[in-house]
């Protein structure tokens, strides 16, 4: 028998052990679920493509605005200073 079936083999012949800890790992995610009310309720939204695009599309929105807000509060400091040190913003931004 080649290595190749051998591995084969090997790896069929433990992939039902395999099933069986999945199966009681679904089995104490589902009683988990049942202790927490509204985790189930959530967990099955997570699972939902729709959900999950929609809330990709709304992270990427509050993580686009952060940074807008960001880059307009480094530009008041830049030019605050700039106008203090009566230098151009180049030269201010690289002190902040």
């Amino acid at each position: 028998m080649s290595i190749l079936g051998t591995l084969k083999v090997m790896l069929t012949a433990d992939s039902g052990k395999f099933a069986q800890d999945m199966k009681a790992g679904q089995k104490a995610v589902n009683a988990f679920k049942d202790e927490i009310p509204g985790l189930g309720k959530a967990l099955n939204l997570l699972t939902n493509p729709a959900v999950l695009a929609g809330s990709a599309i709304v992270a990427l929105g509050k993580f686009a605005q952060d940074s807008f807000k960001e880059y307009v509060a480094y530009a008041d400091q830049v030019r605050d200073l700039s106008r203090a040190l009566d230098t151009n913003a180049e030269e201010s931004s690289k002190l902040i």
